[in-house]
């Protein structure tokens, strides 16, 4: 066999607008004819196991929840014995994996081997596939005749064995049954070898071969004159050329003639031509890539592709259909596509002009991750298909990325016009094609294409159609299942220590806030967590009246409004460890109080008791006043005092907040006094007497000072006397010091008003007092 060089070549797929590929030119290939059995099976051997992360076999065993374990397939194809030796070349073709997980059984998708795709949902259980080719056999005289080539397919190892290896891990404890794995593939049948071309081979992983490849496909000339963007690659078998704004996003080759002398368009990959380029300076910019003259049946037969799909077009046309096309019964001018048997991956339905014609909707209701192959016969003489506007996939919008699994192929038609967009592959070998506007997902291929500034913009992105070929021939179809295996997923053992630990302070102030925290660890796996808390004073059960609510159940605050020692428990149960966990302290509430004046007058002393409250005996009782208040009071101990509770404060110099302090029991009082002058502030004295005429009365008696402290008889010389009646009650116009203060009744009456006055020294205001003075008859009867 011949041998061709390797080309490089940029290739774009899907929405990506340029992916570097190196691909070899094609490599001169085989297989161009229908497939046809031969009276052999492979019969695939097919084994599972499930491995632990560190390579155990755990199959039928056990794993713990959320650790990661992987399924491991294994697809052997044996060698065969087949004694006739056959003319075509044989190969098991079409081999498609597919896996419906049991639900809760994880898979990540970043995690996932290439090629696999995951669809479903975890409570569903997901299905995995793969799409693993195709599997050719050589013939040899000896027996076993038919052995697998290992070079045919790059997923077989040098065993001949084919490993799939997929990481998951089990959501929920439980046991999982794994009975729902198959393998689907074309058995042992021929290729014929007419020539050393094959169209059905894609380097880009399309079921529809080189075709796939391409963004479009044309057999002969293309002559564009619109506005279109190709996000793909662009095949045209005779002769090509470009005006008007056309962007070709990927790489051209032409069988024939390229006139590109328009700078208003461009290509952003590499052209291979058969004959002539033509282009001019400003358009040659527009070429990013290279440009190279060459055969193009080293690159692409066109012709082989040609008859390959002209034959296989029209073999599709006479498959037997797998789902059924009818109008809906409710809405009769929509086409239901629908099938019975749910478990195929591709599905072949027949549309005919007339019903393509009259319908206005396209339901097509198939399983999520199969394809649809669409034959719809006629012969579409001139005739224009708004496609796009009522195309639903299982009762949903279509999205493009269902492209790749819609193929509409169109046998006999000649001439279609397909407006508006369009998400699916053409497949059209003997039609004219022309595309109004919108956007186009897919591939086409077909006869011709029409283009034109008429047509609107367009846009059309290369999405390969991935489903599976259905054989025209007579070709076994093996859906093979792997054995059933189990997984018992169990908690995981987790070996966290239990702790629990009771946070708060030891000894707190009567009155002062007590905070509780209960922090535990344990297991993760630990359920519904509780929390018992309880307080006991003196072994009694206090906690409703002595426990309050925190944030949760873990925080609680202790009342502290009597001073005692409280015990407080704290117990931590779950579900599943039935073991509670302890943990206790105690907290002992205290109180010091201080007992004295709030205010001393300066050279005097003042004493102060303290109470305490549920401090231990011979703790130490430490007192102390402010060191910078030292000069201004003196503490000392009383000296009759044996239990260090009573203390006396002597005022030295005026000043506000000489603070005393008392430490015991591990808690702190305060006491703040103010060491004030000795000066009157205040008296007052009782309200209302009565005396007779002639009958003299002391009033200083009836006098009290304020402060209490100071005494009445001390300054009482300082006092002056007024009487608002002097007729009726008066006092000594100008007494000595011992008669000043006494009133004398003159003649009956009431309402006299006896007034004594003090001014402090340097004071403004004097210190006043009144008493109302009633003077009555004296016994003898005499007014006077």
């Amino acid at each position: 066999m011949k041998r061709i060089k390797k080309k490089r070549l940029y290739f774009v797929s899907g929405l990506a607008l340029v992916m570097l590929l190196v691909l070899p030119v094609w490599k001169l290939m085989t297989y161009v004819v229908a497939d046809q059995g031969i009276n052999a099976q492979a019969n695939l051997q097919l084994t599972r196991t499930i491995n632990s992360a560190s390579g155990t076999n755990i199959t039928n065993g056990e794993i713990q929840r959320g650790e990661t374990f992987s399924l491991n397939y294994k697809i052997t194809p044996p060698a065969v014995n087949y004694t006739t030796q056959p003319s075509q070349s044989i190969r098991i073709s079409s081999i498609n994996f597919t896996e419906k997980l049991p639900p809760n059984i994880e898979v990540d998708t970043a995690t996932l081997p290439s090629g696999f795709t995951k669809t479903g949902t975890l409570a569903e259980g997901y299905t995995i596939t793969i799409y693993l080719g195709d599997v050719k056999y050589n013939w040899k005289q000896s027996s076993p005749n038919l052995s697998p080539d290992l070079t045919s397919n790059t997923k077989l190892n040098s065993n001949g064995e084919i490993l799939l290896s997929v990481p998951a891990s089990a959501a929920v404890t439980q046991k999982y049954t794994f009975a729902k794995g198959t393998l689907s593939y074309n058995d042992l049948h021929e290729f014929a070898l007419a020539t050393e071309f094959d169209p059905s081979k894609s380097n880009l992983g399309s079921t529809i071969g080189i075709v796939g490849d391409y963004g479009i496909f044309i057999q002969n000339n293309v002559a564009t004159t619109g506005n279109y963007t190709l996000n793909g690659n662009l095949a045209v078998g005779g002769n090509l050329s470009i005006k008007g704004g056309g962007t070709v996003n990927g790489n051209v080759v032409v069988g024939k003639t390229f006139d590109y002398l328009d700078n208003n368009s461009g290509i952003s990959g590499n052209l291979i031509y058969g004959e002539n380029f033509n282009y001019n300076a400003n358009s040659i910019r527009e070429l990013k890539g290279t440009h190279t003259r060459e055969n193009p049946m080293k690159t692409i037969d066109f012709k082989a592709v040609t008859d390959y799909w002209v034959k296989k077009s029209n073999e599709w046309a006479k498959t037997t259909p797998t789902g059924t096309a009818a109008a809906q019964q409710w809405n009769a001018d929509q086409l239901g596509l629908n099938v019975s048997d749910r478990t195929l991956n591709t599905y072949l339905f027949t549309v005919t002009e007339a019903q393509i014609l009259a319908t206005n909707g396209i339901l097509i209701n198939i399983p999520d991750n199969a394809s649809a192959i669409i034959n719809i016969l006629g012969k579409f003489e001139n005739t224009t298909l708004n496609m796009n506007k009522w195309v639903t996939f299982n009762g949903n919008g279509i999205s493009s990325s269902k492209a790749q699994n819609i193929l509409y192929n169109f046998p006999e038609a000649k001439n279609i016009k397909i407006s508006n967009g369009l998400i699916g592959s053409i497949i059209a070998p003997v039609a004219k094609i022309e595309l109004i506007n919108g956007s186009y997902y897919g591939t086409l291929f077909a006869s011709s294409w029409d283009f034109g500034g008429n047509n609107g913009g367009i846009r059309l992105d290369s999405t390969p159609f991935k489903g599976t070929i259905p054989n025209s021939a007579p070709v076994l179809s093996v859906t093979k299942p792997f054995t059933t295996i189990e997984l018992n997923a169990i908690d995981p053992v987790d070996n966290t220590p239990r702790t629990l630990t009771l946070q708060g302070e030891s000894i707190v102030k009567l009155g002062a806030k007590a905070d509780l925290k209960a922090i535990y660890t344990g297991p993760a796996t630990e359920k519904d967590i509780t929390y018992t808390w309880i307080v006991t004073q003196d072994g009694k059960d206090v906690t409703a009246s002595k426990l309050k609510n925190g944030a949760d159940n873990t925080q609680k605050a202790l009342d502290t409004s009597q001073a005692s020692d409280y015990k407080v428990t704290v117990k931590v149960n779950s579900s599943n460890l039935k073991v509670e966990t302890v943990a206790e302290t105690i907290i002992s509430v205290r109180s010091l109080t201080i007992d004295g004046p709030d205010n001393i007058f300066v050279t005097k002393t003042k004493d102060f008791v303290l109470t305490t409250g549920n401090i231990p005996a011979n703790s130490e009782i430490k007192w102390s006043i402010t060191k910078s208040a030292e000069q201004y009071a003196t503490l000392t101990k009383d000296s009759t005092d044996t239990t260090n509770t009573k203390y006396t404060l002597t005022g030295n110099q005026i000043h506000n907040g000489v603070v005393i302090t008392v430490e015991a029991g591990g808690i702190t009082e305060t006491r703040t006094v103010n060491i004030i002058p000795f000066s009157l502030t205040g008296l007052s004295a009782i309200g209302e007497i009565e005396i007779n005429v002639g009958q003299e009365l002391d009033l200083n008696r009836l006098l009290r000072a304020t402060p209490s402290e100071m005494n009445i008889k001390d300054i009482k010389n300082q006092f002056s006397w007024t009487s608002s009646m002097p007729h009726i009650a008066n006092f000594h116009s100008n007494p000595t010091d011992d008669r000043k203060g006494i009133i004398l009744g003159l003649q009956k009456g009431e309402n006299v008003l006896a007034t004594v006055s003090y001014l402090p020294q340097g004071a403004n205001t004097p210190v006043t007092a009144t008493i109302k003075v009633k003077v009555n008859a004296p016994p003898n009867g005499d007014l006077y």
